[in-house]
């Protein structure tokens, strides 16, 4: 009896250490993946603020897998209060174009871009269009929800 215990402690002994050292060698061949990608970064990076832009951009370029178009601010979130995340520095830091809106409408947008350090070039969507403007309340408001004009979209 005494042998059988011994023989079930020292699988369950084999086992895991077989399930450490396994865990150890995927981890650390992820890493170097990982890392691999990261030195080996060839493909376009586009990076939008929001993802109406990101849809626009997507529909602009066509179907090319060798260029990669992401949207900072999740779908379903506003952008007007987005609140960006140390994440979003690094992705706005990675990108060779970020395209804004403009007009105010990513009102954390300015102070965020010096902060992630972002050498691209920047594209604003919003750049030499009429906007919309309305007062209210005795102040001239600028609409910068410019996509709401087809003619602008185009």
């Amino acid at each position: 009896m005494c042998n059988d215990f011994h023989s079930v402690s020292d699988t369950i002994f084999m086992s895991r250490t077989f399930f450490i050292i396994s865990f150890i060698l995927l981890c650390v061949s992820l890493f170097f993946v990982s890392f691999q990608k990261e030195e080996n970064h060839t493909q376009p990076n586009i990076v939008t603020t929001f993802s109406i832009l990101e849809d626009i951009t997507k529909n602009i370029i066509g179907n090319h897998s060798e260029i990669y178009i992401k949207s900072v601010v999740p779908l379903y979130t506003d952008p007007h209060t987005y609140q960006p995340k140390p994440q979003d520095a690094k992705i706005f830091n990675n990108a060779d174009i970020v395209i804004v809106n403009g007009l105010g409408f990513e009102g954390w947008l300015d102070k965020f871009i010096v902060a992630s350090e972002f050498k691209g070039k920047l594209i604003t969507a919003t750049k030499n269009l009429t906007s919309r403007q309305e007062q209210i309340n005795g102040r001239q408001i600028i609409d910068p929800h410019t996509w709401h004009s087809i003619p602008h979209v185009i």
